[in-house]
């Protein structure tokens, strides 16, 4: 399995959006490739948080018997997630699935003998098949194989978001959902850089009392543009011969609105992701009131859900070869009120209803 993976490759602010409504265009939206080129800044923030939190979720495998079911600690399937493969931990693996689906909305898992293999969705395709199998297969190309490497749906696990547009093939991506705001983003990070380092609107002009030749304006302004160019001359003060005048011009207004289309592109990026700012560090109008509730908020609607949607796939590809009396499950992401949970099992002994073996087990006090 060493050639599945390579070696690493090296509403204010419409003025904005018609500054770059020409380049907004020129990336593809649904190519994963482009799609991972955006894990960076707000992206990377908010991915992190979800995928961490994903991946350091309790899983547990339980067995029915009967009306009854029982936790199973030690089984040939927990022992397959812990360690999927030889370089790779549960976490890890985790972690790249749910990072993954954000990111381009499917991940993609291949069976190896006794081992789990994470496929980097940007090299995979899916192969189209007749109804009613509707999904023939499956090709990985990374760029360091001379020919793809084909795979039969029952060797890939394809997680996959529910996608309106595509049920069948291909998931949908929450970046893809955020595309034209983290483009808006990225390119006004663009002007910002270039603003810094090549003065983007000039801040000032600089009057000649004489008329001068073309080859004079060249040499002055090359000189001016030597002493106060980029980040390292900003503050610099400038030195004019006799006879020069420099006037300051007006900040046009596409400046001025900067900070404040930042400000919402950032907060609608985090909107579509889930992501309360205070997740963030971004504190402001945030006491601890509103950022607990805003947590609970977070592991309710974002990372409930997501959990949920791995143990359906991971119980439906894997868990049934196992056996069918066997569940994988994550444990509930939000905290326990202990105290009406110690209330209740004090009731539930006292009743007889429940064992002091079982309420310590209950209570996690084993």
């Amino acid at each position: 399995m060493f050639k599945l993976f390579g070696n690493k490759r090296k509403k204010k602010g419409l003025g904005w959006l018609k500054v770059f409504a020409f380049r907004l265009s020129q990336r593809d939206k649904d190519n994963p490739s482009e799609l991972l080129e955006g894990y960076e800044g707000f992206i990377f923030a908010c991915v992190n948080i979800i995928a961490s939190r994903v991946a350091g979720s309790r899983l547990r495998l339980f067995g029915r018997e009967g009306d009854s079911e029982r936790e199973i600690t030690i089984h040939p399937l927990l022992e397959l997630i812990r360690e999927p493969n030889p370089y790779m931990t549960q976490y890890s693996f985790l972690y790249l699935t749910q990072a993954w689906m954000e990111l381009t909305g499917n991940a993609y898992w291949v069976r190896a003998g006794a081992e789990l293999w994470p496929l980097p969705p940007q090299w995979v395709r899916v192969v189209p098949g007749q109804w009613p199998r509707v999904i023939q297969g499956y090709l990985y190309n990374p760029p360091w194989l001379t020919e793809p490497m084909v795979f039969s749906d029952q060797e890939i696990i394809h997680f996959k978001r529910p996608n309106p547009q595509d049920p069948v093939y291909y998931g949908a991506s929450t970046l893809r959902a955020a595309f034209g705001e983290t483009e808006f983003w990225r390119l006004a990070g663009e002007y910002r850089n270039n603003r810094l380092e090549n003065g983007g609107v000039p801040p000032a002009a600089v009057m000649l009392s004489e008329e001068a030749s073309p080859e004079d304006m060249d040499r002055i302004r090359a000189e001016f543009q030597r002493l106060h160019r980029g980040t390292a001359n900003a503050g610099r003060p400038a030195i004019l011969p006799p006879g020069t005048e420099m006037r300051l011009l007006e900040v046009p207004p596409v400046d001025r609105e900067f900070a404040e289309s930042l400000r919402l592109t950032r907060e609608n990026i985090l909107a579509i992701f889930g992501v309360p700012g205070s997740k963030l560090g971004l504190v402001q109008d945030v006491n601890r009131a509103n950022a607990e509730a805003n947590d609970l908020t977070f592991l309710n609607e974002v990372i409930r859900p997501r959990l949920r949607f791995l143990e359906d796939i991971m119980n439906s590809e894997i868990t049934y070869l196992y056996g069918d009396s066997l569940a994988l499950r994550f444990d509930d992401p939000l905290p326990r009120d202990r105290e009406f949970a110690l209330r209740k099992v004090e009731t539930l002994v006292t009743l007889g209803v429940m064992s002091l073996e079982e309420a310590r087990k209950e209570m996690e006090l084993k």
